[in-house]
């Protein structure tokens, strides 16, 4: 596939453990941000990435900022949801 437009979260679609945290992000990230397994990428370069690079951590891709990986990454795409404390039960 073609990568998305930005913001979008690159993960491992094969590593157990990237499974849990993209589920997990998902459902505290705006609705529209994709969360895309690198495996489903067409062309990791478009995105400004390697496959070394997608193998060792997930990446936050913006229009605005270069690529974030591993924790950063995540608190910058937590920062483009909507807060926990805004959500109702």
């Amino acid at each position: 596939m073609r990568a998305p437009e930005p913001p979008f979260f690159v993960w491992d679609g094969d590593c157990g453990f990237c499974g849990r945290w993209a589920g997990w992000l998902e459902a505290r990230v705006r609705p529209g941000v994709p969360l895309v397994a690198y495996q489903d990428l067409d062309d990791l370069g478009a995105v400004g990435l390697t496959r070394a690079e997608v193998e060792a951590a997930s990446w936050w891709i913006s229009a605005d900022h270069p690529p974030r990986s591993g924790a950063d990454g995540i608190a910058v795409a937590l920062r483009a949801g909507e807060p926990w404390w805004a959500r109702t039960a």
